[in-house]
């Protein structure tokens, strides 16, 4: 993690050393993309998102609860360690109160 950290730190700071000098400054994806191209590093295909339609109340505990193995069947269908679970206050309690 530390490695990573150091990485991240030293790649940013790279970006603002070639890029404030300069009057057309890439956005910070497309900077990462080139050096990754000139450093011979696989660049990985975009991660996608998709949303499952909600046609309950979502604050209802079993609405929560219907996300949550839902979530977790579609991860470990794509071989992911982690659920990001997203909710204001109110839907993070439910989940928190079902856990």
């Amino acid at each position: 993690m530390v490695v990573s950290a150091n990485h991240a730190k030293q790649a940013d700071f790279g970006f603002l050393q070639d890029t404030l000098p300069t009057e057309s400054c890439p956005e910070f994806n497309g900077y990462n993309t080139r050096l990754c191209i000139e450093q011979v590093h696989t660049i990985r295909p975009k991660t996608q998102v998709d949303y499952l339609p909600l046609d309950m109340t979502p604050s209802d505990p079993d609405t929560i609860m219907t996300s949550l193995q839902k979530a977790k069947v579609l991860s470990s269908q794509y071989g992911l360690n982690l659920i990001v679970f997203t909710g204001d206050l109110q839907l993070y309690r439910v989940a928190i109160n079902i856990m």
